[in-house]
């Protein structure tokens, strides 16, 4: 739109006027809020394109060229799609019913296929209800402009080149939401038709864009429920909606929650033939710890459990996939930089402490949740419901719902949190004692006994292990008998010369006699260093995995705790932050002074032991 523009006036045939550029550019706002683009029933669609791009790409690269050019420049490996393409082979079968069960097992088994079926029914089931709104939608628009004219004319009045759009609005977002379950319609046909890798791929997407859908119609038509002000957008759909909702719900919420997982081998060349039930369990069993109701039953029932009768170790635990997975960020030898080890167990346990970070968020927010609740039930009695949006019944299930959650988020923080701490216990020991069986026990030997040893007996091999001094002293002792036993008697003078050597060789054992007690504990000080690796030093280690707390906990809950209390009391909030801050280096200097004291009466409670024991 032009700022100049020609206007008649009676006193001039021409008159350039100014138009102000804020009205126009509110103008241009005002009607871009009004386009289909900027809708909220676009966002499926906006989702739905954005997973048809990402599978699309994920085809590219899959692809036989671009695998071609990917081998030039990194070395081949066994993909997780060629092991399988080995095991169909080996489980081909033959018959209808056959190969329906063969499919049904290589998916997980009858329950894991049967929620995907229904889901696949359950997204049909929406595209049906879609289509039936779009038609509905197309007959109003139709019936409104055949008040005036007849459809055929109302059709040929609203031409292309005259700015004619072939649907209105709605019609347009109905469009778009029949597209969207058509999409999902399909990716829900592939889910249970094609190969188990492919199936989890596009059951990812799947589950992604109906929670999507499912989110976008709580937003518009299950949160006006709640408040006092506000009504559903699609109201006037009627049962449709509801429908729409209801089918909705069990397919992005209620079917991920309970349906069980496929187990996944770690190592697919050797998956474990009976998996773990933490494994295969569902994500509302693995919330809840539903999973170990059979062995507590179990264990309930009889006297005594044996060991048979426990689950069987995970695979994703097992020393060798543990190794493969974190050496080569820990050890040199494997291809690892040299770097704090901080780093090295950051970059192996990355997924889980994200998690952890999460679980952190949710808890500090959910334990704002009661007072945030307790203050917005007070206010709403203080002002008797007056500019009220939401009832008091919300703010009572926000005191029941914010606990429950947070107590949640807190055991699911100490479940991720115990596993990580018993992997890294595993890894770094067995990394530290497979360093050790690397290590020759002339290392620890001082100078004169290296030279000596040189001199007169045979280098220890690199492939030794540690088995302490008194192997090294038993070799020395066996290498002077044979000595002994090889000299000659039959002649004058080699007796002679045997019998200086052994009064040399005596005079020797003497002398070494007073440097062997320091050999030996050379050796000691080895093993005494390597077994405060794997005890005292590990343990400092991995008494450092709550670092999130200190990081992450306490800054969150003192921001949010501030936010909220300037909320109620304004500036004098900032006053206590205040204090907060300035008192801050206290408990560190009480905690100080309370460890010297506890040293100083452990030195005097050590020095009245050796007197009176002396």
């Amino acid at each position: 739109m032009s700022l100049w523009d020609r206007c008649p006036d009676p006193s001039s045939p021409w008159q350039v006027v100014s138009l102000d550029p804020l009205q126009s550019l509110n103008f241009r706002l005002i009607s871009h809020r009004n386009a289909v683009w900027y809708s909220t029933l676009m966002i499926p669609a906006y989702v739905t394109a954005a997973s048809a791009v990402i599978l699309i790409l994920h085809l590219i690269i899959l692809s036989k060229p671009v695998k071609k050019v990917w081998s030039r420049f990194l070395p081949p490996t066994k993909t997780e799609e060629e092991t399988s393409a080995l095991s169909e082979e080996a489980t081909r079968v033959n018959g209808f019913f056959s190969k329906a069960k063969a499919s049904i097992s290589r998916h997980g088994g009858l329950a894991i296929f049967t929620y995907k079926f229904a889901r696949f029914i359950g997204c049909l089931v929406l595209l049906a209800l879609s289509l039936v709104t779009f038609i509905l939608e197309v007959r109003e628009e139709h019936s409104v402009g055949a008040d005036k004219v007849s459809w055929r004319q109302h059709r040929k009045s609203y031409h292309p080149h005259n700015g004619y759009i072939p649907f209105s609005r709605a019609e347009w977002l109905q469009f778009a939401l029949c597209m969207t379950a058509a999409y999902a319609s399909m990716l829900g046909l592939i889910s249970v038709t094609v190969k188990p890798r492919w199936s989890r791929l596009v059951s990812n997407h799947l589950a992604t864009l109906l929670l999507a859908i499912f989110a976008v119609f709580a937003y518009r038509d299950l949160w006006p429920l709640i408040t006092f002000h506000q009504h559903p957008k699609e109201l006037k759909e009627g049962t449709l909606l509801w429908a729409k909702v209801v089918v909705l719900f069990l397919t992005s919420v209620v079917f991920p929650l309970v349906s069980p997982r496929q187990y996944i081998p770690i190592d697919p060349a050797h998956p474990t033939d009976t998996p773990h039930p933490e494994q295969t369990s569902s994500w509302l069993s693995m919330i809840l710890y539903t999973w170990l109701d059979p062995i507590v039953f179990k264990a309930y029932r009889v006297p005594h459990l044996p060991q048979e009768e426990l689950p069987p170790l995970a695979d994703h635990d097992y020393s060798r996939n543990l190794k493969k997975k974190s050496f080569p960020h820990l050890d040199p030898f494997s291809g690892s930089r040299r770097r704090h080890i901080f780093f090295g167990l950051l970059r192996i346990y990355r997924v889980e402490y994200m998690v952890l970070a999460i679980m952190v968020i949710i808890h500090v927010s959910a334990n704002l949740a009661s007072p945030v609740g307790i203050n917005q039930l007070l206010l709403y009695i203080e002002t008797k419901g007056e500019d009220a949006v939401v009832g008091p019944w919300v703010w009572i299930c926000w005191l029941f719902f914010g606990p429950m959650v947070a107590s949640l988020s807190l055991q699911w923080y100490i479940f991720i949190a115990t596993r990580t701490l018993v992997r890294a216990e595993g890894i770094l020991t067995q990394l530290v004692f497979e360093h050790a069986l690397k290590i020759r026990m002339k290392a620890e030997l001082p100078e004169d006994s290296r030279k000596s040893g040189d001199s007169t007996g045979t280098s220890t091999p690199n492939t030794t292990s540690i088995v302490g001094s008194s192997t090294v002293a038993l070799d020395e002792n066996t290498e002077e008998n044979s000595d002994e036993t090889l000299e000659p008697t039959g002649s004058e003078t080699l007796s002679t010369s045997s019998a200086k050597k052994g009064e040399q060789k005596a005079q020797d054992a003497k002398e070494d006699l007073g440097s062997s007690s320091k050999n030996h504990s050379n050796a000691e000080n080895l093993v005494g260093k390597i077994n405060n690796l794997v005890t005292t030093d590990l343990n400092n280690i991995t008494e450092g995995r709550h670092f999130l707390l200190v990081g992450l906990y306490t800054p969150l809950q003192v921001i949010l705790c501030i936010w909220f209390l300037h909320g109620i009391l304004g500036w004098s909030a900032f006053v206590g932050l205040a204090v907060m801050v300035i008192l801050f280096p206290l408990p560190g200097y009480v905690a100080k002074k309370i460890q010297s004291v506890q040293k100083e009466k452990m030195n005097k409670a050590g020095s009245d032991f050796i007197y009176r024991s002396t």
